[in-house]
């Protein structure tokens, strides 16, 4: 996955893994909201294993935004971007695991302002799934499809 999150990620010679666990967010006013906890006592009831490693691409210091690279080792829902949200960079435009959680509840019901749109940047979540790669489920054949990032991502970068 190619992600773009708020803020300037570390750039190391290594990428970055986040392990932990990850469950249903207890503080939070949404339902359906996960939380990402390294430290498995305080993870929320329920949580399950979970981990992804990040490594940074590129980033823009006149909007304050990195590209990065997501590859998760577990496929849980919502993973990558809640794992963002822990560690402090958000993924731009997304409604529920960005900057505020507000933004959600707001977009439910239909109202969100011109000041909510300039925080979220983009309608959609800069979470874009780059490529996918699997076998033929009968001939076992390895298929793999790549698309490049979509133009409003790109738009991101300068």
């Amino acid at each position: 996955y190619l992600v773009m999150v708020e803020g300037d990620f570390p750039d190391t010679a290594v990428p970055v893994e986040a392990a932990g666990w990850l469950g249903v967010d207890p503080d939070s006013a949404i339902r359906k909201k996960m939380r990402f906890s390294p430290d498995k006592n305080a993870a929320p009831p329920g949580a399950v294993e979970t981990s992804t490693a990040f490594r940074r691409l590129s980033s823009t210091s006149a909007n304050s935004l990195t590209l990065v690279e997501a590859r998760p080792r577990t496929g849980r829902c919502h993973q990558i971007r809640a794992t963002l949200l822990h560690l402090g960079f958000p993924v731009v435009g997304d409604k529920l695991y960005g900057v505020d959680e507000q933004l959600f509840l707001r977009f439910q019901e239909d109202r969100l302002s011109e000041a909510d749109h300039a925080i979220l940047r983009l309608p959609r979540q800069a979470l874009h799934a780059a490529s996918l790669r699997f076998s033929h489920p009968v001939s076992g054949k390895a298929l793999e499809f790549s698309i490049p990032l979509p133009p409003a991502l790109q738009g991101l970068l300068g």
